[in-house]
């Protein structure tokens, strides 16, 4: 009688179990659905088939380059406040992009001393007037392509950041884009022809060092060719 009762309990488990496991359904995994800025226009930024040229052929002409040519500082005034008081002239004249570096807009006129055509990432060296009151004149290259580096125009301009993009590919990505439209905007430019002339120009840098400042041009005038 005993042997019965435990088997009778055993059975009696068995099918409580089999009733709960059949009660329970294996969760699907699903992506988070992105939500849209509340300023609008960013939903496409988190879609998979995201396209980085496309966000920039739509908000270079319309958005980077008046950014840059309207809001930048004289290169001279930002060289001489880092001179001064680097962390100030940071807080006062840059952007701080993810990286924790410091990128600043600058316009300038300068006389170019030097032109390096033989390598893709072509340069302008730039000599500042001596008006411009700087304690050493540092070594200044605005970029010609055609290829230009860094990501100091993505990083410059203040409205492009990190968060509003699904993963630092497509942050990359973007960069590298608003680049290849600077550098088609140079095309133009006779860099070779430029030794001795003035230019003025319109572009932002990556802060490093007072050595050397490499600057990403959005725009190059030569002088006498109008803005």
């Amino acid at each position: 009688m005993g042997v019965c009762w435990h088997q009778g309990v055993v059975l009696l488990t068995m099918l409580l179990l089999v009733q709960v496991v059949a009660a329970c359904s294996l969760y699907t995994t699903r992506p988070i659905q992105p939500v849209a800025s509340s300023g609008g226009g960013q939903w496409d930024q988190f879609d998979q088939n995201f396209d980085p040229n496309s966000y920039a052929d739509k908000n270079w002409s319309s958005k980077v380059v008046p950014t840059v040519v309207n809001k930048s500082a004289d290169l001279a005034t930002v060289l001489k406040a880092l001179e001064q008081n680097s962390d100030a002239a940071q807080k006062q004249y840059a952007v701080q992009s993810s990286d924790g570096l410091y990128n600043f807009m600058v316009k300038g006129t300068g006389k170019v001393i030097a032109t390096n055509t033989s390598s893709r990432n072509g340069t302008l060296s730039i000599q500042l007037p001596a008006s411009a009151g700087l304690k050493k004149q540092p070594t200044i290259l605005v970029q010609v392509g055609p290829v230009l580096l860094g990501t100091a125009i993505r990083d410059s301009v203040g409205f492009i950041n990190y968060n509003q993009f699904t993963n630092q590919v497509q942050y990359a990505r973007v960069a590298d884009a608003l680049n290849s439209h600077a550098a088609a905007d140079l095309k133009s430019l006779d860099a070779a022809k430029l030794q001795g002339k003035t230019v003025t120009f319109y572009g932002a840098f990556t802060y490093a060092t007072l050595e050397q400042i490499m600057i990403a041009p959005v725009k190059v005038v030569p002088e006498g060719a109008g803005a």
